[in-house]
């Protein structure tokens, strides 16, 4: 009886020596990873500053070219309808008189036509560059809640 509780105590320490052993190589491994955390940390805190100063300068970029785009697009629309009035009385003055001025008229009217087309696709790129705009404005938010994430994360 007395070997059978010897033999037990034998084993019981050997597992307990196991798992003593064991403990010591995953805390050594969990201090290595938390090194390496702690050291990769200010690395990304650093990139997602970088990161988000070049979305805050794009977006101001963006910003700018999009007032600009507008301001174009405003002047070319006045632009076009002057150009369509004065087309409309050219059209107008000439009259039906002629075979060659109804060929004329026919493609003044082709002509305003694609006036128009310009107009509404000029429109649509300024309504595009808003979104443009926008897109990277909320680019922007997103990248400082990740910066602050990230810093509290280090902290």
């Amino acid at each position: 009886m007395q070997n059978i509780s010897i033999k037990r105590m034998i084993t019981d320490n050997v597992l307990y020596y196991e798992i003593v052993k064991k403990s010591k190589t995953y805390s050594g491994e969990n201090a290595s990873v938390a090194t390496e955390l702690s050291t990769a940390a200010p690395e990304i805190g650093h990139r997602a500053k970088s990161q988000s100063r070049l979305v805050s300068e794009t977006a101001n970029i963006g910003e700018n070219s999009f007032k600009e785009a507008i301001d174009r697009a405003q002047t070319i629309d006045r632009h076009l309808d002057e150009v369509e009035d004065a087309l409309k009385k050219t059209d107008e003055t000439t009259g039906n008189t002629t075979s060659q001025s109804l060929r004329m008229k026919e493609k003044m009217a082709n002509v305003i036509d694609k006036m128009r087309e310009i107009r509404e696709i000029s429109t649509a790129n300024a309504r595009s560059v808003e979104e443009i705009a926008g897109a990277a404005e909320h680019l922007s938010h997103l990248t400082e809640e990740l910066r602050i994430l990230i810093d509290a994360f280090k902290s």
